[in-house]
């Protein structure tokens, strides 16, 4: 129902700022023919906080060994990252140093809410160091001159990447199906929008699929870790 409309034969373009007489009279000539409205078809522009291509490169101590946000042009998305809504991510891993600088609010307090389903070494907080490392490269406060720089870690409207992180493995290698299967039970409780898997094996078990379907019905995102080892063989939960 809306027409676009040229003015005395002039091309029907975009019209900048400030707007020509011959434009407003023409405007003001259609409402009093009874139009419902009438306005310029002004030009709008994406917002960014810098020219389009303009690099943001974080303070953070430990920046320059990430080789991997220069792969993905982190500098460049982080320049029209925008993040004002409350994001949850789960983490299913060895749990995550609550206390860490990078995870706390700058008013106080910590963005980790962990659970612990590892029973062999029940409360003993993430003894191996892997769970933080996965949490930090996605939520870590960025440009904060500490330590490591998170994906979703500097934006716009304040970090606000709550993780709830499942602590399915010990201070070793290893866990099992039952206990990854109680840490995604919980996960499900947490209102997570993101669901973090940076495990696998080569056992492709049915509860398991099911319940990363379950996650995925919920409308959770899954991501799940491919492995390093370049094999051939079937891994899971990324296959």
């Amino acid at each position: 129902g809306y027409y676009l409309v040229g003015v005395q034969g002039r091309e029907t373009g975009q019209s900048p700022a400030p707007v020509g007489t011959g434009t407003l009279s023409a405007i003001s000539r259609l409402k009093s023919a009874g139009a419902v409205s009438a306005d310029p078809n002004f030009e709008y522009r994406m917002l960014a906080t810098a020219p389009p291509g303009t690099r943001l490169v974080p303070n953070d101590t430990l920046y320059a060994r990430h080789w991997h946000m220069e792969m993905i042009r982190m500098p460049e998305a982080w320049n029209v990252q925008v993040g004002k809504r409350q994001v949850r991510v789960a983490v299913v891993d060895s749990g995550v140093q609550v206390n860490h600088p990078d995870f706390q609010y700058p008013a106080g307090g910590t963005r980790v809410n962990q659970n612990d389903f590892y029973t062999p070494e029940p409360s003993a907080g993430d003894t191996s160091g892997h769970g933080t490392h996965v949490a930090g490269t996605i939520a870590a406060t960025t440009n904060n001159a500490t330590g490591v720089s998170g994906i979703a870690g500097w934006s716009r409207g304040g970090v606000n990447v709550q993780i709830a992180s499942a602590r399915v493995f010990g201070s070793g290698p290893g866990t099992s199906l039952d206990i990854i299967l109680a840490g995604i039970g919980w996960a499900e409780t947490q209102n997570v929008q993101v669901a973090n898997f940076s495990l696998g094996g080569y056992g492709n078990a049915q509860a398991f699929a099911d319940a990363i379907a379950s996650l995925q019905s919920r409308g959770v995102v899954v991501v799940g870790a491919a492995g390093n080892d370049s094999t051939s063989q079937a891994h899971y939960p990324s296959d």
